[in-house]
């Protein structure tokens, strides 16, 4: 639909989609679904992992794991259904509290945003009781250590996409939303996927503990560093130099070079 809508072939059958789905819909669906999958995705799969890393479940772990999941699932129905009413001005003055806030990659209404904090801080919880009894005895830098971390990191990144407010500075809410993309959903997510990768192959023995360790350790430099600088290719917007453009460019394009 989005594709369709950006050649303007909207029409089928003389009935005209846009009206209903218009693109500004159909875009935050595209964008806010994408990043709320793939949140969900690697949340799950570090619930998966933690009666691996500890055997012995903490009291009242189901309890805290299902909360979060009803709320997380409320988050993205609220956020599908508040993206669509709230263009379409179906929502009076909540258009931002329910509805569709205006900033890409942060289109979630204003609840459903702070509902997200909310399951982020649940999920770094779970992580916590999970796997404390292991910390107790690694070290600061294993694996263990990183995942619980990782999930802090990401739950406190995630403040930034706070800070646009309707009279933010579009400088200063621009650098904060691309804050949001590049260092919590490019650059911690993705020290936490290749936690969780290094600690799949190393239950499925394709490899060792300690390498795996020294792997993460070595991404996490080259994710942090890279994302870092990387995030500045987009201050085009906000009108940077040319030079600021350029180192921008390079380094977020080495970003991906860690996964690989």
């Amino acid at each position: 639909l989005t594709v369709h809508d950006y050649v303007g072939f909207t029409t089928f059958f003389g009935y005209d989609i846009a009206r209903d789905l218009p693109l500004t819909v159909v875009r935050s669906w595209h964008v806010q679904i994408s990043v709320l999958w793939i949140a969900t995705c690697w949340i799950a799969a570090s619930i998966y992992l933690i009666p691996y890393i500890n055997p012995k479940e903490p009291p009242g772990q189901l309890v805290r794991i299902n909360i979060l999941f009803w709320m997380l699932v409320t988050v993205v129905a609220g956020t599908v259904v508040g993206t669509w009413m709230g263009p379409l001005g179906l929502l009076g003055d909540n258009w931002r509290l329910l509805g569709h806030q205006g900033w890409e990659f942060v289109e979630l209404g204003r609840l459903w945003q702070v509902l997200l904090f909310a399951a982020l801080i649940v999920w770094s919880y779970i992580v916590y009781r999970g796997v404390r009894p292991v910390l107790r005895a690694a070290q600061p830098f294993s694996l263990p250590s990183w995942i619980l971390y990782a999930s802090t990191a990401i739950t406190i990144l995630f403040l930034s996409s706070f800070v646009a407010q309707p009279t933010t500075n579009f400088v200063v809410a621009d650098f904060w939303r691309w804050m949001v993309v590049h260092m919590w959903a490019e650059c911690f997510f993705e020290v936490f996927t290749t936690v969780i990768v290094g600690y799949f192959l190393v239950y499925m023995g394709l490899v060792g503990r300690e390498a795996a360790t020294r792997i993460v350790f070595f991404a996490v430099l080259l994710f942090c560093g890279s994302g870092l600088l990387g995030i500045s290719h987009n201050f085009y917007w906000n009108a940077k130099p040319e030079a600021t453009l350029a180192i921008g460019s390079v380094f977020s394009t080495m970003q991906v070079v860690p996964l690989v």
